[in-house]
């Protein structure tokens, strides 16, 4: 395939939102790739790697899926995004040229379903990579309402729900993970009061 791993640039202990600038990919990029051929070529090497897969269907032999996702979102999720031309205005330049600002993607909630492949190991976030999303939409994007109350809301509720929902994945327990819930009822609270 056209991509390859990178190891990890997020560090939540030394300093997480230092990692923001600088996503990782999975593509090795050569010359100038659009966002669709991006996405295209991710998506291939994804189902590669879903050929190699064997579902587990003993629940005694079943472990929980430990994210491994080291951006606040998937580089496929970025890339597919931008080339569909679904992003959020919290997460463009601020040229206005509706160019995804990979720095400030976040992971979009999507349902459950039957018919949807289960997440890859890379597009799930662990628990310090859930948190310097929350302290990203805390610090970066509570703040940044101004005037557009509808889509700042809707922009909240839809990352935080996608945090709660790599928290349940992954079968999260910790304190990390409880504190990461509270921040997100709080909000809740916060905004049922206006």
């Amino acid at each position: 395939p056209a991509a390859q791993y990178t190891s990890s640039q997020a560090n939540v202990a030394g300093g997480a939102m230092a990692a923001l600038d600088q996503p990782t990919s999975r593509l090795s990029r050569s010359g100038n790739m659009s966002a669709e051929d991006c996405y295209k070529a991710l998506d291939e090497e994804d189902k590669v790697l879903r050929q190699g897969l064997t579902k587990q269907s003993n629940l005694a032999t079943a472990s929980a899926l430990v994210g491994s996702c080291p951006d606040m979102c998937p580089e496929k999720e970025r890339y597919r995004r931008q080339y569909q031309r679904i992003l959020s205005i919290f997460e463009m330049t601020a040229d206005g040229s509706g160019e995804a600002d990979h720095s400030r993607c976040v992971k979009e909630y999507s349902r459950s379903s039957a018919d949807k492949e289960e997440e890859f190991p890379h597009e799930v976030r662990p628990a310090s990579t859930l948190l310097m999303t929350m302290k990203y939409l805390c610090l970066h994007v509570m703040d940044a309402g101004d005037g557009r109350w509808a889509d700042w809301y809707d922009f909240l509720w839809n990352r935080m729900r996608a945090i709660r929902k790599d928290i349940t994945v992954q079968h999260l327990s910790s304190p990390g993970a409880v504190e990461l819930v509270e921040r997100c009822t709080r909000f809740h609270v916060f905004t049922a009061h206006y």
